[in-house]
């Protein structure tokens, strides 16, 4: 089965268990080099792409996810962890195992860096470029073959777009919880899935309010 063949038949599968992310490809001719790379951006929806991508393609490609956070976010259920305590390290999705289970000797890797521009043949990053396991890449930019854009929903983006690290994140929501905790009463402004989550877990644990 040649690879085309072979993505477009996961590809079904794989849209369909990221749906409803915002995710779009593309790709260029193959060149012959040891090493071809498939570029997937994004953490949430982007690790697990990553993941499945390692598990069905043949070498010599190489899967990498670029993620700016240390750990990628639960997103859906940041309302409740907002509020609730003592459950928050739940929130933050640790990207160091995302290819564990990829055949033994593969070339696979998480890099933590942000993507300053995207270009037909190769992404470019903000340095510094970290490993998840330690260390950095003196590399500003990247070529690919095949690039994956996953870089999930838009809730509660704007409150994480300065939080970059699980300690910072943390503490953002244990500052959240005890801001609910402390308040005679609560108004939430907005009737969409996370006010009205966020609303009933706040009735939930405080009847009173």
């Amino acid at each position: 089965m040649d690879v085309l063949t072979f993505l477009v038949r996961e590809g079904v599968g794989l849209l369909l268990q990221l749906w409803p992310f915002r995710c779009w490809t593309t790709s260029r001719a193959l060149p012959s080099q040891p090493l071809r790379n498939v570029i997937v951006i994004g953490g949430y929806s982007g690790s697990f792409c990553a993941r499945r991508l390692a598990q069905i393609l043949p070498a010599p490609y190489r899967v990498i996810l670029i993620e700016k956070n240390s750990h990628a976010h639960h997103i859906f259920a940041l309302a409740r962890y907002s509020a609730l305590s003592g459950l928050e390290e739940h929130f933050f999705i640790p990207l160091d195992n995302t290819f564990k289970a990829s055949l033994p000797g593969h070339h696979h890797m998480v890099l933590h860096a942000c993507v300053t521009n995207v270009l037909p043949d190769r992404v470019q990053l903000a340095l510094p470029v970290s490993l998840t396991h330690g260390g950095e890449v003196n590399t500003s930019e990247i070529e690919y073959d095949f690039l994956v854009v996953a870089t999930g929903g838009s809730i509660g983006r704007q409150a994480w777009d300065a939080i970059d690290h699980k300690d910072d994140g943390m503490a953002y929501l244990r500052a959240s919880q005890e801001d609910i905790k402390d308040a005679p009463s609560v108004f939430i402004i907005g009737g969409g899935a996370f006010g009205v989550q966020l609303a009933a877990d706040i009735a939930d644990l405080y009847p009173d309010k």
